[in-house]
């Protein structure tokens, strides 16, 4: 949709290409934040979460 806005302008491409690679960029940050990191989404594409056997050892009791 930003590429029709600008399409017709008559700047160096650099300044067209700039903030369409920027938008780009901003969305796909959003989306994978917002839709691969969410916990319910992370679990159904790659399975439960196994714990290590090497980090219970290593935790702190608290004392």
């Amino acid at each position: 949709m930003l590429h029709h806005a600008i399409h017709d302008r008559e700047f160096p491409a650099v300044f067209k290409f700039a903030p369409l690679y920027a938008a780009a960029t901003v969305v796909a940050l959003l989306m994978y934040q917002f839709a691969v990191r969410l916990p319910w989404l992370r679990t159904l594409l790659n399975g439960p979460r196994k714990r290590r056997a090497g980090r219970e050892a290593a935790q702190p009791t608290g004392k």
